[in-house]
């Protein structure tokens, strides 16, 4: 049975995910000189770091099932 941060991991996985692709379509309808693109840009460079964050733990634990 999967522990209880593998399956919050795999929420922030797809939270990530979701928020990406959502800062990528936003990113065509606001122009560079506003401080609404600052804004998104710093939400994709969190979402970015917070989805390599989630695939280094699933890879881990992965790894860490298969040695059993």
């Amino acid at each position: 049975m999967p522990s209880i941060n593998y399956k919050i991991c795999k929420i922030a996985l797809n939270i990530s995910i979701t928020l990406i692709i959502l800062c990528l379509f936003s990113l065509l309808n606001i122009p560079k000189e506003s401080a609404e693109f600052y804004i998104v840009i710093v939400s994709l460079i969190i979402s970015v770091a917070v989805l390599i964050l989630a695939c280094v733990y699933l890879y881990r634990f992965k790894i860490s099932n298969q040695k059993k």
